[in-house]
């Protein structure tokens, strides 16, 4: 199950969702139909704060939804995995997690720019992979989630449990994110923080997640 906690932490998160290994929170509808656009055409950014157990086994962390369509957030041991996937145009990104705290909160950002084909994989504000991606978009019309496999999971995977730890954020931006702006977000949840990039605002994801875990960001347009 999932339930809400007060952490302590080395940064400025002080609650989070508690994530026990035995199931995940669902999304209440999938990302072609939310807020009557389909987003996954677009480019787009998702950022999660998580605190894993461990680094042991195979975990979902982010479900995008789909065999032939989808994407996923997932740990591997100790690798960090991000894949995108659209028919047969698919990408894996890594990174090592070997190294990294995990007693305190981990950022990890994935990016599907498809104006210039490419994604990007960022941990702790830092890039740690980047490769070309040749798809059209990032999911289809399965309906994902955080901490479990739903229906399908994203990048046609298998073989993942639930994941088992803390996840205190999801965000999801409607854009690419820049190197710095990664960083600016890292930054933001230090203990001295620093204000968040003031292109990015923020929109509620209304029915897509439970409570205040998702958020809906997008550039303003000038």
């Amino acid at each position: 199950g999932v339930s809400q906690q007060a952490v302590s932490s080395g940064t400025a998160i002080e609650s989070a969702y508690a994530f026990t290994g035995a199931g995940g929170v669902q999304f209440g509808d999938n990302f072609e139909g939310v807020l009557g656009n389909d987003l996954t055409q677009s480019s787009a950014s998702f950022e999660v704060w998580l605190r894993p157990t461990d680094l042991s086994g195979d975990e979902a962390v982010l479900d995008l939804g789909g065999n032939t369509d989808g994407s996923s957030l997932s740990l591997t041991g100790s690798d960090l995995q991000f894949v995108a996937k659209d028919n047969a145009n698919v990408q894996t990104l890594t990174a090592d997690l070997s190294g990294a705290d995990i007693s305190d909160f981990i950022q990890a950002v994935a990016v599907v720019d498809l104006d210039n084909d490419l994604t990007s994989l960022y941990v702790n504000g830092s890039l740690v992979d980047s490769d070309t991606y040749n798809g059209n978009d990032w999911a289809g019309t399965n309906v994902g989630g955080l901490g479990d496999v739903f229906d399908q999971f994203g990048g046609n995977l298998s073989g993942f449990d639930a994941f088992e730890g803390d996840i205190a954020s999801f965000r999801l931006f409607g854009a690419a994110l820049t190197e710095q702006e990664v960083l600016d977000l890292f930054n933001a949840q230090q203990v001295t923080a620093v204000p968040e990039p003031a292109s990015i605002a923020i929109w509620s994801l209304v029915g897509l997640c439970l409570g205040c875990f998702g958020f809906y960001r997008m550039r303003r347009s000038v």
